[in-house]
This record gives C-alpha cells, sequence and structure tokens, in this order.
C-alpha cells in the first residue's frame, strides 16, 4: 500500500480480494477460506472420515492350520526332499487349511509362525530331527489315544526342588515401607516326587525329602536306586486299576540293565562281561582288543 501512496493505485479498488492478499501477504486461498468462514458459507473444521469395517488379514489362521502348515514344509524338506518356495507351497496350503490369501498373505504368515527365507545350507550343516525320534513320538501319540479310548488312566510322574526358604519376588508394599525381605540364603533343598493325572495327585504316593545338596543337581541325589524305590513302594500300592504310567527318558528313570563295559572300563571288567556271555579270548590281548570284542556282542538294550 505504501508503493501505491507513491506510485498511484495498481490494483482496482473494486477488486478487494486482491488488495487484501497483497496487503496481507496471505495466499488466496486461505483469504477466500476466511471470507466464506465469516460469511457462514464455510466450516471451520473438516468433518472426520467414515470409519471403515476392518476386513480380516488374509494371513490370518488358527493354530490348527499352522500346525498343519509347518507339517507340510517339513514334508518338503525330509520326504520330497525339495525346496518350499512360496510358490509350490501356495496351493498345497489352500488345499489343506482355510488360507485363502495370495503369495504376499503366505510370505506374511511364515514370518509370523517364525519361518524365514535363508540361503540354503549345504549337507554338512544340514540339522533336522532325527526320524527314528519322529517315529517314537508318533506311536507314543497313537498308544496314548488307544489307552485313553479303552478308559485307562493315564499317570504322568516327575520330580522337582524346592527351597526351604523359597519366598515370591513380589509383593504388595507402598513407597514408605519396604516390606518384607528375601532371605539371603536359600536354606535346606527339599526334593519333591509325585504322580498324577487328569483325577489329581495319587493319594499316598507324595515323597518329600531333604537334599544333602544344598546347591546343584537334585537328580544326583534322585537316583535311579531312589525313584526305583518310591516306584515300588508308594506309587504302584496307590495306582487306580488298569492305570498306564508315562515316564519320561531322565537318566534316573530310564536305567540299561545289560550295559556293556565301556571302553574305559578296567580289563578285569571287560573279561569278566566276554566269561559271561561265553565268549573266549587270549590272556595276551589288549584292553583295545578285548573291547573290540564287546562291542561285535553287544545286545539288545534292556531296561
Amino acid at each position: 500500500m505504501k508503493k501505491e501512496a507513491v506510485e498511484g493505485i495498481s490494483i482496482p479498488l473494486r477488486s478487494v480480494h486482491e488488495r487484501v492478499v497483497a496487503a496481507t501477504g496471505v495466499s488466496k486461498h486461505i483469504s477466500k477460506e476466511g471470507k466464506d468462514i465469516c460469511d457462514g458459507l464455510s466450516q471451520s473444521f473438516t468433518p472426520p472420515r467414515k470409519s471403515k469395517p476392518q476386513k480380516c488379514s488374509k494371513s490370518t489362521v488358527d493354530n490348527f492350520d499352522v500346525q498343519v502348515i509347518r507339517r507340510t514344509i517339513n514334508e518338503f524338506h525330509l520326504e520330497e526332499k525339495k525346496h518350499p518356495t512360496l510358490s509350490a507351497l501356495l496351493p498345497i496350503v489352500r488345499e489343506k487349511t482355510s488360507f485363502e490369501g495370495k503369495i504376499s498373505s503366505l510370505r506374511i504368515l511364515l514370518g509370523k509362525i517364525e519361518f524365514r527365507w535363508g540361503k540354503t545350507n549345504s549337507d554338512k550343516s544340514v540339522l533336522c530331527e532325527r526320524l527314528d525320534i519322529r517315529l517314537k513320538r508318533i506311536e507314543f501319540l497313537r498308544s496314548i489315544n488307544r489307552f485313553r479310548e479303552e478308559g485307562h488312566p493315564i499317570i504322568y510322574t516327575d520330580e522337582t526342588y524346592i527351597h526351604s526358604s523359597h519366598t515370591s519376588p513380589f509383593q504388595w508394599k507402598s513407597d514408605d515401607k519396604e516390606g518384607i525381605k528375601a532371605p539371603v540364603l536359600k536354606g535346606q533343598q527339599l526334593i519333591i516326587v509325585h504322580g498324577g493325572g487328569e483325577m489329581g495327585f495319587i493319594p499316598e504316593a507324595l515323597l518329600i525329602f531333604k537334599s544333602g545338596l544344598k546347591m546343584g543337581d537334585y537328580h544326583r541325589e534322585m537316583n535311579s536306586g531312589n525313584y526305583l524305590k518310591w516306584v515300588k513302594n508308594h506309587l504302584i500300592p496307590n495306582l487306580p486299576l488298569k492305570s498306564v504310567v508315562v515316564i519320561d527318558n531322565a537318566p534316573n528313570h530310564n536305567v540299561q540293565l545289560n550295559r556293556p563295559p565301556s571302553s574305559n572300563a578296567k580289563k578285569d571288567t571287560m573279561k569278566e562281561w566276554l566269561d559271561s556271555r561265553g565268549q573266549q579270548y587270549s590272556s595276551k590281548e589288549t584292553k583295545i582288543e578285548l573291547y573290540e570284542k564287546i562291542r561285535r556282542h553287544k545286545e539288545a538294550r534292556i531296561f
């Protein structure tokens, strides 16, 4: 406007909008929007967008379908000896599960269930579950299902330990009171052995005894002898009729009765083992030679 005072009017007086823009320095759009608001022709806020219902992600499946997908990928690795690519997996996954997505959704799903696309390793570094272990698991599941269908009570056994001064790591307390402090010393270690199933714990089967070790592995005291004594004296007499007892493969639960001498055994021990099985040997043979005969005449393991 100072320029107009010197040089004269450059913008016609009737062009009010243009003169306001030139005087204030704001844009034409903002100037017009302010005028419309003053005239009641426009609102000073933008109405919120209408919310649309969110579609369920195509990469979402239930736990059952997740296990089917895992087995499918394992079958590619172990049985078909093929690389499980997305294009190869997609039609099979669609057929076996409720998955309806495309390759991009399948890629997201595999990431969610902790699969990743990585470089193929050589045969020297492949780590797969042993087939004999998979077979044992299949046999166990079929047997346990058969026992359940026949109405047998399924009893599980195990042992654990607890310290006599065990306390909860958390408590309710205020800012001005510290509350009860946890003891520094853990106290006497107690070993607990028990068995139970869907009906609860087996009556009179609980065994609690003090450990001679304040720290360390409690399996050193709950050895095969003590475990067998508990099974005979506490568990079996109190089992329901036709019970099936499930025992894990812990060393103190699964003892080989006909274990042959190892290569580190004494020479006399090796000779006694060969004598008990009627195997001939020479008095001049070394431990290496005796152990080779033991290795060749090993029997099927009996537990």
